[in-house]
């Protein structure tokens, strides 16, 4: 048996070369990367509007990034305020099953709660990470997160549903 793949049972292509880890968990670890290179924390702004025709409302935000489950998931806290009340939330990012997927859980205390919802998609040539969420047959959010290699954060979420699909949070963040 090749020694490289004792652990894993891949075959000897399927593993990168010199650690025996298996080159399809590499590929989800790639879709963290990004992330994990913005670790710490952040200030920023954070735009919001209720409905499409609605002005953005700013306020000040921040944004905690931290890796946790020995690099396998990223958690993103963050706060804003809406009317002068502080709201936050938490985003727990982590590869999804297959290559090139990632998998979201967010509760946040104005737009999603008071259950978790688990948002599923893809990373994007872009580097952020796309994922969607349902809160209803036809509702649901679209979340974007995208750190470019730790140099900004930026934080989208557009609402879903029967003939709308508009965004209703634009959150920027830098150090």
């Amino acid at each position: 048996m090749d020694p490289r793949t004792r652990y894993t049972g891949e075959p000897a292509s399927a593993v990168l070369p010199g650690c025996g880890v298996p080159r399809r968990r590499e590929a989800r670890v790639t879709i963290l990367r990004n992330l994990h290179e913005a670790a710490g924390d952040w200030q920023g702004t954070n735009l919001m509007r209720m409905m499409p025709d609605d002005e953005y409302s700013p306020s000040a935000a921040t944004a905690s990034v931290g890796v946790a489950a020995g690099g396998h998931a990223v958690t993103v806290a963050y706060t804003w305020s809406h009317e002068g009340e502080p709201q936050d939330g938490v985003l727990l990012v982590t590869a999804g099953r297959e290559p090139g997927t990632a998998a979201v859980a967010w509760i946040d205390s104005w737009h999603q709660n008071p259950h978790w919802m688990v948002c599923e998609g893809r990373l994007g040539d872009d580097g952020d990470i796309r994922v969607e969420g349902s809160y209803g047959r036809d509702a649901g959010w679209r979340l974007r997160l995208g750190a470019a290699g730790g140099r900004s954060l930026r934080i989208a979420m557009d609402n879903l549903g029967p003939g709308m699909d508009y965004q209703v949070v634009d959150a920027s963040f830098s150090r």
